[in-house]
């Protein structure tokens, strides 16, 4: 499990979207499980997702981030 907020306070730039990305890269190539929790992150933006999740499925293939659980996001989240 990740949990974002053990090193951001919103899911909104793009130096934080990197970090996740780097975090998810290392449970990809171990072929680990891996859930995102968003518990306690209620700011968004696009430059975090397409940092994070867009640039592990351009490089991995979108087949993998559909199999990353997101735990705690808002509707809001969810929408960007």
């Amino acid at each position: 499990i990740i949990q974002l907020k053990s090193f951001t306070n919103d899911a909104a730039s793009r130096t934080k979207g990197l970090q996740l990305k780097t975090k998810l890269e290392h449970a990809i190539k171990e072929e680990k499980e891996y859930i995102v929790d968003f518990d306690g992150i209620d700011k968004f933006a696009s430059p975090f997702f397409n940092n994070s999740f867009s640039a592990l499925g351009i490089q991995y293939g979108f087949e993998i981030i559909e199999k990353i659980e997101l735990l705690n996001i808002s509707d809001n989240g969810k929408l960007v």
